[in-house]
C-alpha cells in the first residue's frame, strides 16, 4: 500500500507563515510517517507559504476568492488527496467529507470556538486569570462542511475531536509565552496524527 496523500491548506500571510505546513513536510520525509504532502494551497499568492513550498519542492496553488465548493473541488481534483490537513487555513472549507478533513487548533474547545491566532491565547489567559482553567491546549479535530448559524457563528471548530494535548500555564506566563509553547506542541503532534 502506498503513502497516504495529504493536501495541506495553509493561509500564512504576504510575508510569512506556513511553519506548520513546512513541519508536516519535513517530518513526513525524515520520520517516514506513512504520508506524503502532495501539495499545498494558500490564499496569499507568492506569500510566505508559497516561498516555503518552493524551497521544499512541493506543488503549490493559489486559491483566491470566492471560497465556493466548486473552487475547492477543483483544487482537490488537482492533487486527489486521501486526506486534507488544514494548518492555519482561515477560510471556510467546503466540498469534502468531514472524515477526510482535519484541522489543528491552538486552544481548548469549545472555549475558543471561532477564534484564531493571538485571540485564542488571549482568551485562554483571560479564563486562567478567573481561575477557570490552568492550561492552554492543542486540539486536532475533523472539520464538517462549512455552515453559518443564525447567530452569525460558524461550525468550523465543532467537528469531532481527534486528540487534545494540554499545555500547562506557568507562573508569570503571558499569552505570548503560552503561544510559543503551544506552537511547539502543535509541531510535535500534528505530523503523527496526520500520519
Amino acid at each position: 500500500m502506498g503513502l497516504k496523500r495529504v493536501l495541506v491548506f495553509a493561509s500564512g500571510s504576504k510575508t510569512g507563515g506556513g511553519s506548520g505546513f513546512e513541519n508536516l513536510v519535513v517530518q513526513s520525509r525524515a520520520r517516514k510517517l506513512g504520508f506524503e504532502v502532495v501539495g499545498v494551497v494558500t490564499n496569499h499568492h507568492h506569500g510566505g507559504v508559497w516561498q516555503r513550498a518552493i524551497n521544499l519542492e512541493v506543488p503549490c496553488q493559489h486559491m483566491p476568492e470566492p471560497w465556493t465548493e466548486e473552487n475547492y473541488l477543483s483544487l482537490l481534483e488537482w492533487r486527489r488527496p486521501d486526506l486534507v490537513a488544514l494548518s492555519g487555513w482561515l477560510k471556510p472549507f467546503l466540498g469534502y467529507p468531514a472524515e477526510k478533513v482535519i484541522n489543528i487548533h491552538p486552544g481548548p474547545l469549545p472555549l475558543t470556538i471561532g477564534l484564531h491566532g493571538d485571540d485564542v491565547h488571549q482568551k485562554v489567559m483571560e479564563a486562567a486569570s478567573r481561575g477557570e482553567l490552568s492550561y492552554g491546549m492543542v486540539t486536532m479535530h475533523f472539520v464538517p462542511p462549512f455552515e453559518v448559524f443564525a447567530n452569525g457563528k460558524n461550525n468550523y471548530d465543532t467537528g469531532a475531536i481527534i486528540t487534545q494535548v494540554p499545555v500547562p500555564i506557568q507562573n508569570g506566563d503571558t499569552w505570548e509565552k503560552l503561544k510559543v509553547r503551544v506552537n511547539t506542541v502543535e509541531h510535535f503532534i500534528q505530523p503523527g496524527i496526520t500520519g
